[in-house]
């Protein structure tokens, strides 16, 4: 970041982010938490939120749950693609209950990669280790983030780093394929 971020906790940012919220949450005695449960729709009167239905995981039981307001909190959608190291419950559900519900879905198109990953097996490689000086190289062996954010290389943000990394691996594909007389359509 090239700016101050409202916490940093080396690779467990998300993790205290989510604690610190739930511990916060434990303070009001008007928060009531289901826990278990599987948000199957949301209510609407006339397009006015006024609650939801939920199967308790653990019990079977279908409920209504009615409410004054809601927040649809619930991950992205990253299980949409073959490939992602997001937590297996990230399948889109929450933009599917919001479509369903008629609400707008804004920024649709700006899914975030985690840009080093192995594949296929999905472990992560921190970006820690770029920001203490890992670098980004291509088949040549050069360190291509000099071509797409010269001033920032390895530490751009994700976006950048994700797309210089694949145009990255369409270049070699390329010129494979039009080594091998195959002719390339993007």
């Amino acid at each position: 970041m090239s700016i101050p971020r409202t916490t940093f906790a080396q690779d467990k940012s998300g993790f205290f982010l989510m604690s610190t919220l739930y511990d916060n949450v434990l303070r009001f005695d008007n928060v009531e938490m289901l826990h278990e449960h599987f948000v199957t729709s949301l209510l609407m009167d006339n397009g006015v939120f006024r609650g939801i239905t939920a199967i308790d995981l653990r019990t079977g039981e279908f409920k209504v749950i009615l409410s004054k307001a809601g927040i649809i909190a619930t991950g992205g959608n990253g299980r949409v693609y073959k490939f992602t190291t997001m937590a297996w419950s990230s399948t889109g559900d929450g933009y599917s209950l919001a479509y369903r519900a008629g609400l707008p879905l804004a920024d649709m198109e700006f899914p975030q990669f985690h840009p080093t990953a192995l594949v296929p097996n999905g472990i992560l490689i921190t970006e820690g280790a770029r920001g203490e000086g890992g670098y980004l190289i291509n088949k040549e062996g050069e360190r291509f983030m000099k071509r797409y954010a010269p001033s920032r290389m390895e530490l751009a943000p994700r976006d950048i780093v994700s797309r210089s990394i694949i145009t990255e691996c369409m270049e070699v594909g390329d010129s494979w394929m039009k080594s091998q007389g195959y002719a390339t359509y993007y």
